[in-house]
């Protein structure tokens, strides 16, 4: 299998989703958050040629609907990942956080603490199953796109195959809506 980008991530949600990721990534709390939306408020004031000092005072809304109007646009492409992570974790952190503990992997939030051992096919059966249980199928498989086109080490190497054995199709998953 290989693993979707974030572009056909992006994609594969909803308008309603997009809108949500766009408003998310400016009130989430996370560290990678708030080190990509000084870049994020830099292209879109190029983009739109207004001063960051104007855009800054903007609210939250104001600022999703900018960016919900670019987000397809090649120059912030880049930042799809940023987005999707962002309403992951507002929208779905609770059942990532469950996916995570069913495997008994560490972690802080919906981030993995240390540097624990890759999970095994087992483990990740099991928290797959409880994915499925805690949120739509959708959603599910975003979250699982979003983590093996993130999966820069390997440690998520195993996921495919544990997908696979419990039956889950990721094409099939990110094309159901809710």
């Amino acid at each position: 299998m290989t693993p979707p980008n974030y572009s056909e991530l992006w994609k594969a949600m909803t308008p309603e989703e997009r809108r949500e990721a766009c408003g998310d990534i400016w009130t989430a709390s996370d560290e990678i958050s708030r080190h990509e939306r000084p870049a994020m408020l830099a292209a879109l004031c190029n983009a739109m040629h207004f001063r960051e000092k104007f855009l800054k005072a903007q609210t939250a809304d104001k600022l999703a609907g900018w960016l919900l109007l670019r987000a397809g646009q090649p120059e912030f492409r880049k930042f799809q990942g940023d987005l999707l992570r962002a309403w992951l974790l507002a929208r779905h952190g609770a059942a990532i956080e469950n996916f995570l503990e069913a495997q008994g992997i560490a972690h802080e939030g919906a981030f993995l603490k240390e540097d624990p051992p890759p999970p095994e096919a087992a483990a990740l059966r099991k928290g797959l199953r409880v994915l499925c249980e805690k949120c739509t199928m959708h959603a599910a498989c975003l979250y699982l796109g979003f983590t093996l086109a993130s999966d820069d080490s390997g440690f998520w190497a195993a996921l495919p195959a544990a997908m696979s054995a419990e039956s889950l199709d990721l094409a099939a998953g990110l094309g159901a809506e809710h």
